[in-house]
C-alpha cells in the first residue's frame, strides 16, 4: 500500500536484485507494487512475474501496469516454479487466487497470500469471511484445510496479513487454530 521500497530498504533488501516475482492474485494492494507511488518501476531487473493463469485476465484491467504485461508468466495448481517452489491452488479469495510452497530439506513454507486477513479472528474462528472473498464458501473451506494441513504437517505459513513477522506456523487449539509468529507467542 505504497510502503514495499520503505519495507524493503528497512530489510536491506535491494529492488535491484529481484528478477522473479511470483503473485498470488491480482488486487490492487498485490500488484501496484510493481511501481512506486511517484510512477517509478520498483523492480528495475525483473525478467518475470509469475501470476495465476485465470488471474491474468484481472491484471490486465490495470492500465498503468500495461508495460509489465510481457513478463507475466501464467501458472496453474501444481505448476514447478523454480527448484523447490511450487504453485499451489487456494480458491475462494480472488480468481485464481494461488499459494505457492517451498521445500526445502528440512521445512516447509507456504506463502498463501489471502487466506487470511484479520488473525486475531480467523485462527479462532476460522469460518470468519472477509468482505473481499469473492466466493466466502469456498475462502471458508479453503482456509480451514491450509489450517488443518499446517497444523498436522508442521508447515510455516507466510502471509501478507499477519503482522510482524509475517510467518509462523499454525497450532491446533480444541476446535480452532492460532497462530505462532516466528519467534513469538501463539494467537488466535
Amino acid at each position: 500500500m505504497g510502503r514495499l521500497e520503505q519495507a524493503m530498504a528497512e530489510a536491506k533488501i535491494d529492488p535491484a536484485s529481484i528478477t522473479v516475482l511470483a503473485l498470488t492474485h491480482a488486487h490492487q494492494d498485490h500488484v501496484h507494487g510493481l511501481l512506486t507511488p511517484d510512477g517509478r518501476v520498483l523492480f528495475p531487473n525483473l525478467k518475470a512475474i509469475v501470476i495465476p493463469e485465470a488471474a491474468v485476465q484481472s491484471f490486465f484491467a490495470y492500465a498503468h501496469l500495461a508495460q509489465f504485461r510481457p513478463l507475466l508468466k501464467a501458472v496453474q495448481n501444481g505448476d514447478q516454479v523454480g527448484e523447490r517452489l511450487r504453485a499451489v491452488a487456494l480458491p475462494g479469495h480472488a480468481a485464481g487466487h494461488t499459494g505457492y510452497t517451498f521445500d526445502t530439506d528440512e521445512d516447509r513454507f507456504l506463502f498463501f497470500g489471502d487466506i487470511v486477513h484479520v488473525p486475531a479472528l480467523q485462527f479462532g474462528t476460522p469460518a470468519f469471511s472477509w468482505g473481499y472473498d469473492d466466493d466466502q464458501l469456498t475462502a471458508r473451506a479453503t482456509r480451514l484445510k491450509v489450517f488443518s494441513d499446517a497444523a498436522e504437517g508442521g508447515t510455516w505459513i507466510a502471509g501478507g496479513h499477519l503482522g510482524w513477522p509475517g510467518i509462523g506456523r499454525v497450532v491446533r487449539k480444541g476446535e480452532a487454530y492460532g497462530y505462532e509468529p516466528a519467534g513469538g507467542r501463539v494467537t488466535g
